[in-house]
């Protein structure tokens, strides 16, 4: 049996309704809906043309969001299996964001969070990659190596190079979590929740 109760799904609505996740029908799951890029978010993101530059917007644009998120780690779910299951389209920009801002926040390894980024970049390789480059061509656009490497590369650069941006902006995943509004004790119960549950 599964441990995962929830799935949250941070894209967006359009991007949902066109491919709905499909959950076991042998239990309850509850899925939340929570797009991480939705007006002035998806607006700069779409200027960037490298993966430092998509980070640095979604850090600059997407805090209230990405607290939202962490609230949503902290909820009590009765009746539901603990485990949550975050996740976005490729699972490697906004989940990995996300991701590495709340792992940062709570104290994991650096380090560790940079290589389980790095590790997507070998799952995307291939037939979803593929499909990836067929929707761009289909849209009209070129498909050039710039954009090739935004859609299905995860280089431990761009991650480390994130969390050292965080660093230097906010001064660390921590305060950039609190100056969105998370409050100290949400922090320390986001810590007890991921790190020692």
């Amino acid at each position: 049996r599964s441990p995962i109760g929830t799935v949250i799904d941070l894209r967006s609505l359009e991007e949902i309704d066109e491919n709905p996740d499909l959950l076991p029908q042998t239990r309850t799951i509850e899925l939340i809906a929570l797009p991480l890029l939705e007006g002035a978010a998806r607006d700069a993101v779409a200027e960037a043309t490298t993966l430092g530059a998509l980070y640095a917007a979604m850090a600059r644009t997407t805090g209230s969001c990405v607290v939202d998120l962490a609230r949503l780690v902290l909820e009590e779910r009765d009746g539901l299996a603990d485990g949550i299951l975050i996740h976005c389209a490729a699972g490697k920009d906004r989940t990995g964001f996300v991701i590495a801002v709340l792992l940062a926040a709570v104290g994991a390894d650096r380090e560790a969070i940079v290589a389980d980024y790095a590790a997507s970049q070998a799952h995307l390789s291939g037939e979803w990659a593929e499909r990836a480059f067929d929707r761009v061509r289909a849209s009209g656009v070129p498909l050039t190596p710039q954009l090739s490497a935004l859609l299905a590369h995860s280089p431990a650069a761009a991650m480390a190079d994130t969390l050292a941006h965080l660093d230097a902006e906010y001064g660390g995943a921590d305060a950039y979590l609190r100056a969105h509004g998370l409050s100290a004790d949400e922090l320390t119960d986001l810590h007890d929740r991921l790190i020692d549950p």
